[in-house]
C-alpha cells in the first residue's frame, strides 16, 4: 500500500510542472523508512533529476513501545517446618531383687550367664570374657554393686541377699521368676584399696560363677487394718458379773409391776458411751456384744446366751418377796409383782442371786 501511494505521488511531480524539491526529498525520506530498494531507488532517481540542492530529512523512526515488564514473581516463602518434639523417654525403674530367697532350687540350669558375663565385660571392657580381668584396687562390694546396675540396665532383675554384704550376686527375669546366684569376685574382700600383701582381686565369669539358684521368697502378706474399738460394742472381755448393780425403777409399771434395771459399775468410759457422762454405774440395756449376740443386760444377769425370751418364759432375773408369791411380768423378766397377802417388800436378783437389788415395797 505505501509503495502504491508513494509512487501515485511522484508520478504527480513529472514535469508537467516544476518539480517540488521538498517534497521530493519528503518522498525520499519517507521511502527510506520503508526499506524497501525499489522504492528507495525511484524516489532517489526522482529527487536527483529534479536537480534538488533540498537536504533530505534523515527520518526519525517511530520508535518501537516499550514493552511493559513482566513483574518478576515473588516467590512464596516455603514455611519452615516446625520440629516433633523428641518425647522425653520416661525413665525405667531399675527391677531390684535385694533381699533373702526362697527355696533352693535343686539342679536348675542356670539361663543368665552370658547376660552376666555381658555385664562384668560393660563395668571393665579391657577384659575379654573368659580371660583374666584384674580388678586393682577395687573392692569387692564396689565391683558387685557396679554388675548389679549393668544388669538392670539389661533389662534384668538384680540384686543381693543382703546388700553391702554378701559375696554374690542374684539375677532374674522378673521379681516372680527363679533367682540365679553367681560368685563373680575373686581374692582380697577388704573394703577399700588391696592392703600389701593381700591375693589380688580379679572377675570370674561364668560358667565358673555360678553358684545355684532359688525361688524368689514369697511375698509378705499385708496386714488387716487395726478395727477402731467401739465401746458399744465391746468384744473382750465381757463385763464383769461381779460389777452388777440392780437398781429399782421410781413408780409401778403397767399392771402394777415393779420394774428394775441392770447397771453395771467400774466402767465410767463404758456410761460415758451410753450417755451418762460422770457415772461410775449405768443401764447397759440390750447392746450387742459384737461376735457373741446376746445383750449386755442378759449377760450380767445371768443368761449365757440366746435372744429376749418370748412372753411367758423366765428369763435369767429372779424376783424374790417377803410373803407371798412373785408375779412375773411375762413380757419383760425384770418387771415383777407381789401377789398374795403378807407381801410387804419385793426384790430383783441376778440368776445365781449372787447380786440382789435392795429390799423396796411392791
Amino acid at each position: 500500500m505505501r509503495r502504491i501511494l508513494l509512487t501515485v505521488f511522484l508520478v504527480s511531480l513529472l514535469p508537467a510542472c516544476k518539480p517540488d524539491c521538498n517534497q521530493l526529498a519528503a518522498a525520499l525520506a519517507t521511502a527510506k523508512l520503508t526499506g524497501d530498494p525499489k522504492l528507495i531507488a525511484i524516489a532517489q532517481k526522482e529527487y536527483d533529476n529534479a536537480k534538488c540542492s533540498v537536504p533530505v530529512p534523515t527520518p526519525t523512526p517511530t520508535p518501537s513501545p516499550v514493552p511493559t515488564p513482566t513483574p518478576t514473581p515473588t516467590p512464596t516463602p516455603t514455611p519452615t517446618p516446625v520440629p516433633t518434639p523428641t518425647p522425653t523417654p520416661i525413665p525405667t525403674v531399675p527391677c531390684s531383687i535385694d533381699g533373702h530367697p526362697g527355696p533352693g532350687l535343686a539342679n536348675f540350669k542356670a539361663t543368665l550367664g552370658e547376660q552376666v558375663n555381658k555385664a562384668i565385660a560393660a563395668v571393665h571392657p579391657e577384659c575379654a570374657i573368659g580371660g583374666t580381668c584384674l580388678l586393682g584396687d577395687e573392692d569387692q562390694q564396689t565391683f558387685l554393686r557396679s554388675v548389679i546396675v549393668q544388669l538392670q540396665k539389661q533389662g534384668l532383675c538384680a540384686g543381693q541377699d543382703d546388700p553391702g554384704i554378701t559375696d554374690e550376686i542374684a539375677v532374674a527375669r522378673t521379681p516372680q521368676d527363679v533367682r540365679e546366684g553367681y560368685n563373680i569376685f575373686v581374692g582380697d574382700d577388704h573394703t577399700g584399696p588391696r592392703p600389701p600383701g593381700t591375693p589380688r582381686r580379679t572377675a570370674l565369669w561364668y560358667p565358673e560363677a555360678y553358684n545355684g539358684s532359688a525361688y524368689q521368697p514369697a511375698p509378705t502378706p499385708t496386714p488387716n487394718p487395726t478395727p477402731t474399738p467401739d465401746p458399744l460394742a465391746e468384744l473382750a472381755p465381757l463385763p464383769d458379773r461381779k460389777n452388777l448393780k440392780i437398781a429399782m425403777d421410781a413408780g409401778h409399771y403397767n399392771g402394777g409391776y415393779r420394774d428394775w434395771t441392770a447397771q453395771q459399775c467400774g466402767r465410767p468410759d463404758l456410761c460415758a458411751a451410753y450417755g451418762y457422762v460422770g457415772r461410775n454405774c449405768c443401764p447397759v440395756g440390750n447392746a450387742p456384744v459384737a461376735g457373741i449376740g446376746w445383750g449386755r443386760e442378759r449377760y450380767i444377769m445371768g443368761q449365757d446366751g440366746g435372744s429376749q425370751d418370748p412372753p411367758g418364759v423366765p428369763g435369767p432375773a429372779v424376783c424374790q418377796t417377803d410373803g407371798g408369791s412373785p408375779n412375773i411380768d411375762p413380757n419383760n423378766w425384770l418387771n415383777c409383782s407381789c401377789a398374795g397377802q403378807g407381801c410387804k417388800q419385793i426384790r430383783m436378783c441376778n440368776k445365781d442371786l449372787s447380786v440382789c437389788s435392795d429390799w423396796g415395797t411392791p
